[in-house]
């Protein structure tokens, strides 16, 4: 009879009462289980599960819901599937926390992976526990950060027993270890995740540590790379989405994780705590300046009046137009729009423009604007002016614009619009 193994709420198990027929393919068997009878998976001459590469669509959720699921799991102790973009790695990893690490989690990532184990750090942890770079010279493609590998020193043996793993993880989780505690070199090999997470790299590294904080759990994550256990091979996206259905992990990705951070997440910063009085030839306003902490990008507010804590403060969103606001473009109408809601606002109790500039991933050559062949408005451009009025603690506004896309684009990153007023110039 062969093995199968499953995972639920962190722990394996046995599954009894299988069926057991000859598959297609050199030693290998074909297993239904009876409770997850529609899902065929291949067992190894060895023993070692793997599923059929088939892509199973039903049942699964994407984007937001699937972070949030992914959250809950790690904070119950439980392990997710996490995969990158297929133009990067193209890879599926198990992450868990690492302070919640078992004898029996890490005996199936073991199982189910080529055996390296990582454990995902911030910097300040690798420094303190003094965890130098592997190398001097990182020339790996993805920079991925490791450091010396280590086993940690009380209660283990040689280190590499999946029991001894998760304790040197248990062990680099805890903010009260020290650098004697650990041998060097070892059995697990730290990576050191970059600060600000996936928002600065989109890896499988940053994705652990990201987890792991948000789910309330020291910033420490366990990471491995699943293994196509029939060919060897990395696994792929179909063989991957049926793994996670078989073993019921939470699947999710960098990239859901990264728009889940951006639009749950203010990463905007305020440049000087007093703003800055600037007269204009439509009246006086407070410009209060923001850097993005993701791409370095810097936006205005230019702000009329008290708005904090206010209802239906009137807003306009204008985004940055070289051939219109500097060059006055008959061709574009950006500075008319401008100044006319410059007009309207100073007119008003309260009020704000939000002047959105373009961010690293949007910049655009002043050819390729003045010929009208850059890139229009993004979604980061409506998320900075939401984030911007959000942390100008505006309840509520009423958006002065023509474009009803714009309204929506707000919504979405939680600022609230009661009313669209249209305005000609």
């Amino acid at each position: 009879m062969a093995f199968v193994g499953s995972l639920s709420s962190g722990r394996l198990i046995r599954n009894g009462g299988v069926k057991v027929r000859q598959g297609r393919g050199r030693g290998v068997v074909m297993v239904l289980t009876p409770e997850r009878a529609s899902i065929p998976s291949l067992v190894a001459s060895d023993g070692f599960e793997t599923p059929v590469v088939e892509s199973l669509e039903d049942g699964w959720c994407f984007g937001e819901e699937s972070v949030r699921q992914a959250i809950e799991a790690i904070r119950q102790g439980e392990m997710v599937l996490v995969t990158d973009d297929a133009g990067r790695e193209n890879e599926g990893d198990l992450i868990m926390a690492a302070e919640m690490a078992t004898t029996e989690s890490i005996a199936f990532m073991v199982r189910h992976s080529s055996g390296v184990i990582c454990a995902s750090i911030p910097g300040e942890v690798a420094n303190r526990l003094q965890l130098t770079p592997m190398v001097p010279s990182n020339t790996d493609p993805k920079q991925t950060a490791f450091t010396v590998s280590c086993d940690y020193k009380y209660g283990t043996s040689t280190g590499i027993s999946a029991a001894d793993r998760a304790l040197t993880l248990n062990a680099l989780a805890n903010s009260n270890s020290i650098p004697e505690d650990f041998y060097r070199p070892g059995h697990i090999f730290p990576l050191r995740a970059r600060d600000d997470g996936v928002l600065r790299r989109e890896g499988h590294t940053e994705a652990a540590v990201d987890l792991a904080e948000m789910a309330g759990c020291s910033p420490a994550g366990v990471l491995v790379e699943v293994v196509d256990h029939r060919d060897g091979s990395m696994a792929r996206r179909p063989y991957l989405e049926v793994f996670a259905k078989q073993h019921g992990l939470v699947m999710t990705s960098v990239a859901d994780m990264i728009e889940y951070r951006k639009r749950h997440e203010s990463h905007f910063i305020r440049l000087g705590e007093e703003s800055a009085r600037l007269p204009t030839s439509f009246g006086l306003f407070d410009a209060v300046a923001y850097r993005s902490r993701i791409d370095e990008s810097e936006h205005l507010a230019l702000v009329k009046g008290d708005v904090a804590g206010k209802d239906e403060v009137l807003v306009r969103v204008e985004f940055e137009s070289v051939a219109g606001h500097v060059f006055a473009s008959i061709q574009d109408t950006c500075r008319q729009s401008l100044e006319k809601s410059l007009e309207i606002i100073q007119e008003e109790e309260a009020g704000v423009l939000v002047y959105v500039r373009k961010g690293s991933d949007e910049k655009t050559s002043l050819a390729e604007e003045l010929f009208g062949t850059g890139p229009k408005n993004s979604r980061s451009g409506y998320q900075a002016a939401a984030q911007i009025l959000l942390e100008l603690e505006v309840s509520s506004v009423r958006l002065l614009s023509n474009n009803a896309g714009t309204a929506s684009q707000l919504k979405r990153f939680g600022l609230k619009v009661d009313s669209e007023i249209p305005f000609s110039f």
